[in-house]
């Protein structure tokens, strides 16, 4: 997993966000697909709503619920190579959903 500074954006709000999210070594050599972003530190007054999610020269949906941000498209990975991410999880519990709420358990803790 890695951090970024990215951006969101959505009709009338747009604002800077801290984002977790795998990223994968492609076959283009100097490029990279990304999996499971998550954003974990996203200013408190911003509305619930539909939001696009820009990091890295790419853009996703994410919809933002109460404290959760949840990716509401397919993952970058899929989005670019146009199939199902290979790398994504599925044992229950290893979701970017998650580790979302892991890692905002772990916050409120500190």
């Amino acid at each position: 997993m890695c951090c970024w500074r990215a951006g969101l954006r959505e009709l009338g709000h747009e604002a800077e966000c801290e984002l977790m999210a795998k990223r994968h070594a492609s076959h283009d050599p100097g490029k990279f697909i990304y999996s499971e972003p998550v954003v974990i530190h996203a200013a408190a007054d911003l509305p619930e709503g539909a939001y696009t999610l820009h990091f890295e020269n790419i853009s996703t949906p994410v919809q933002h619920k109460g404290v959760l941000w949840l990716v509401a498209g397919p993952p970058p990975a899929a989005a670019e190579a146009g199939k199902a991410d290979a790398g994504a999880p599925t044992r229950p519990g290893k979701g970017a959903v998650n580790l979302a709420r892991r890692l905002i358990r772990d916050r409120r803790k500190h």
